[in-house]
């Protein structure tokens, strides 16, 4: 047997921050909260560009923020 336990830790977490701000945003447009949604969308886009592990997300929540920022500019 290997000398690494079993129940360790993902070496490649997801912060919680990222993974719970992820989850608000839909819950908070479809609770019509849209304009506090703000918060979760900069949250995941701050989050996926600081830590080199979510690098494969970076476009995800690229395109979240564009959405998201599209019918404020209009």
């Amino acid at each position: 047997m290997s000398t690494q336990s079993i129940l360790a830790p993902a070496s490649r977490r997801t912060p919680r921050s990222v993974f719970v701000s992820a989850w608000a945003v839909p819950v908070l447009v479809l609770g019509q909260f849209s304009m506090l949604a703000i918060v979760p969308v900069v949250l995941v886009l701050v989050g996926t560009l600081r830590h080199p592990g979510l690098r494969p997300l970076r476009p995800y929540s690229a395109a979240l923020a564009a959405i998201y920022a599209t019918p404020l500019v209009i």
